[in-house]
This record gives structure tokens, C-alpha cells and sequence, in this order.
């Protein structure tokens, strides 16, 4: 079976999400609402767009977000897991902003980012990408979600 994982990049007028199936990029976007519209129809908005996509991931992995985070971004990764919620799908905020950033040479020349800023439509869908790829990096060199060999 085929392991899909969502992330997503959280606020309360553009978001940005990367599926990642088996750790490889298999799509991403954008969700973008009107800031002049009220808070609860952007988030309610924002759930909707999330509804559609039907994405269906066995985990989704947010940004975590730092203490001075508008109260909206929190709302916001409320509809998102929300509108994915299914049995058996695990959510994290455990991106490390810090982390996938320096990965990915966010503030930098963004190098592991390059041929995806071609083709994605906003700094939001780019920064979930820079996630997902951070995220299937130190799984694979750490070995988490791999099978253990059986000792004989």
C-alpha cells in the first residue's frame, strides 16, 4: 500500500499543500481566499478547498507554528485537518520551520527547490514542498517507517 503524506504549509488566506506519495512530490497547490472576506467564511472556505481536492493521506505533517502565530493560522490548521479527517489519519505540527528551511536554503538560493519554482503558483505551495522534501529526507536517513530486518 501506497503511503501518502500531506503537507501543508497553514494560514487564514493562502496555504500551501504537497502530496508526497512513497516519498516523491505527486502534487501540490494552493488554497487562496479573499483577505477581505470575513475570518469564518475564509476559513470555511479554506475547508471546503481542502474537502475537494479529496487527497486522502494516511498522515498529514503541518508546520509547527511559533508562539506569536495569529490566532486565524491556528483556526486555520483546524479546518485543514478537519476537512481530511478520516479514520486513521495521523496529523502533526511537527515540521520544524528552523529545519526544513535550512534544508532547503530557504533564505538562501533555495537550490533543492529549483526546478520546482517553475511550475508552482505561490511561496506557500513552494515552502510545502520544501517540507515534504525535508520530511522524506530524515525519515530515509533515519530509517523511520522502514520495515526492520529480521535478525537470523
Amino acid at each position: 500500500m501506497a503511503k501518502r503524506i500531506l503537507y501543508v504549509d497553514p494560514a487564514s488566506i493562502s496555504t500551501g499543500w504537497a502530496l508526497f506519495e512513497n516519498g516523491k512530490l505527486v502534487s501540490s497547490g494552493t488554497v487562496a481566499v479573499d483577505k477581505k472576506m470575513p475570518v469564518f467564511l475564509r476559513l470555511y472556505h479554506i475547508y471546503k478547498s481542502y474537502k475537494k481536492l479529496r487527497l486522502s493521506p494516511n498522515e498529514i505533517h503541518i508546520e509547527q507554528l511559533v508562539r506569536n502565530t495569529h490566532i486565524y493560522t491556528h483556526w486555520s490548521v483546524s479546518v485543514i485537518a478537519l476537512s481530511m479527517f478520516r479514520r486513521n489519519v495521523q496529523v502533526d505540527a511537527d515540521v520544524p520551520i528552523a529545519s526544513w528551511q535550512k534544508f532547503t536554503d530557504w533564505k538562501g538560493n533555495q537550490a533543492p527547490l529549483k526546478n520546482y519554482k517553475r511550475w508552482v503558483r505561490s511561496e506557500d505551495e513552494l515552502a510545502a514542498i520544501g517540507m515534504g522534501l525535508w520530511h522524506t529526507a530524515r525519515t530515509a536517513e533515519s530509517g523511520i517507517g522502514k520495515k526492520a530486518r529480521r535478525r537470523k
